[in-house]
C-alpha cells in the first residue's frame, strides 16, 4: 500500500534519515540553507540551495519532481506519486494514464509539483 499524500515516500531516500516530526504535510528535516554560503569559492559571489523553481510541501526547493510508480492507496489503480527529489515527500497522485496521456497536454506532458 502505498504511504498517503503529505508523508514521506521513502524515509531514508536517497541514504538521508529524512524525518518530519510535525506529522503529515509539515516541514522534512534536514532542510536547505536559504541564506547565503559566505564562503563560497568564487569571490565575490553567493549561492544559496533555496534556489530551485518550485517550493515542494517539506520545504524544499527544487527544479523538478521525483516521480515513482505505485499502486494508488485507494482504488489499487496504477499510480504516479510526484515527489520532492531531494526527500520523497508525497505531493499528490496522478493515475500512470493521466499522467502519460500526450493528448490532453497538448503533444508534451507538463508535470508540476
Amino acid at each position: 500500500m502505498a504511504p498517503p499524500v503529505g508523508t514521506l515516500y521513502r524515509p531514508n531516500f536517497n541514504g538521508i534519515p529524512w524525518t518530519q516530526p510535525g506529522g503529515p504535510f509539515t516541514t522534512v528535516f534536514p532542510q536547505q540553507a536559504n541564506q547565503p554560503f559566505v564562503n563560497y569559492p568564487v569571490p565575490g559571489q553567493f549561492f544559496s540551495e533555496s534556489s530551485g523553481l518550485f517550493s515542494v510541501g517539506c520545504g524544499h526547493s527544487v527544479d523538478l519532481p521525483f516521480i515513482f510508480n505505485d499502486v494508488g492507496p485507494i482504488n489499487g489503480i496504477v499510480m504516479v506519486a510526484v515527489c520532492c527529489p531531494l526527500c520523497s515527500f508525497i505531493q499528490y497522485y496522478t493515475p500512470l494514464a493521466i499522467f502519460y496521456d500526450l493528448s490532453s497536454n497538448s503533444a508534451t506532458p507538463i508535470t508540476l509539483i
